[in-house]
């Protein structure tokens, strides 16, 4: 029997074939990315410290990155190698060093609002939508009014947005749980509502920072799948941090491998294989990037065994 991931991946070759190019080569970059980069990263740098013997640590070292509009990419590496600090600075929860470079999303400069928290506030508000391994839920809200957050911050009136809550929550199979708080779901069903929080706003980027590192295999897999589905309806740009290769891998066009906060490894989903870039490896299997974390390290690689 094939598994689900096997058959999604499948779906979105024939989608791919049916649909064709993204856009008409004529707005192509000179990097050959089918649609021109979310975010660029240029010379990112990111040090925590001082620490009581003065010494600093630097956190993320980026020459050069980019990542891709309208496709997800996997941040993938140890505890330590720089993936959440990668995420946290790509979506304004942190930022890098004073002279740490800059992180260009779309067209707006982040450097150029480093000091301004409205500026700041609205990108977080309105593009951004978040998704956290501890699911970071109100407790003194129900599970409609969590869902409800975003919209409610774009000015959505109230009535709508419970209405749209409970519309997301009969999607995920937990309508019943609207009123019901935090403390009386269980784990799946506060990362759902987590998920459906994240969404509901209709946002343009999606930052997700281990989604699935507190549930079961089945019920991480239903979180991924219902993902990466708002990813392709909407077009939009997924953005996963993850330690668990299997459980990512056919939910993601591209993957970025980070070892003491650089980058050691570019890919691209076999599915995406004629979008490869000059400096990325084509990923066929979970393998191939279990392999990547052998060579780079002497320490076991990183979770990779499904059920």
């Amino acid at each position: 029997m094939q598994s689900r991931a096997h058959n999604l991946l499948e779906a979105r070759k024939l989608h791919r074939r049916a649909a064709g190019p993204i856009l008409p080569d004529a707005f192509a970059f000179d990097t050959d990315l089918k649609m021109p980069p979310c975010f660029t990263l240029t010379n990112v740098q990111k040090t925590y410290g001082p620490t009581n013997d003065d010494s600093v640590r630097p956190a993320l070292s980026i020459d050069n990155l980019e990542i891709a509009s309208g496709q997800t990419t996997a941040i993938l590496g140890y505890s330590g190698s720089g993936k959440s600090t990668l995420l946290n600075v790509l979506s304004l929860l942190d930022q890098t060093d004073d002279n740490g470079g800059d992180i260009t999303y779309r067209d707006q400069s982040y450097r150029s609002i480093r000091h301004n928290e409205r500026a700041q506030n609205r990108l977080r508000g309105n593009e951004y939508g978040f998704v956290f391994q501890d699911n970071h839920l109100l407790e003194h809200f129900s599970a409609a009014r969590n869902v409800a957050m975003g919209l409610a911050i774009k000015g959505v009136p109230l009535s709508e947005c419970d209405r749209r809550a409970k519309v997301f929550l009969a999607e995920v199979g937990i309508e019943s749980k609207a009123k019901s708080l935090p403390s009386e779901l269980s784990g799946g069903e506060k990362q759902r509502v987590a998920v459906m929080r994240a969404i509901a706003h209709e946002p343009q980027v999606v930052f997700a920072d281990e989604p699935t590192g507190n549930l079961d295999w089945d019920t991480g897999l239903a979180v991924m799948e219902r993902l990466a589905r708002w990813q392709k309806e909407s077009g939009h740009t997924l953005i996963i941090v993850s330690h668990n290769i299997h459980q990512v891998i056919d939910f993601s066009d591209r993957f970025v491998m980070l070892k003491d906060g650089e980058i050691i490894f570019k890919g691209v989903h076999q599915s995406h294989a004629e979008e490869k870039l000059q400096d990325e490896v084509v990923v066929e299997t979970a393998d191939r990037l279990t392999d990547v974390l052998r060579i780079h390290s002497k320490v076991h690689p990183l979770e990779s065994t499904a059920p």
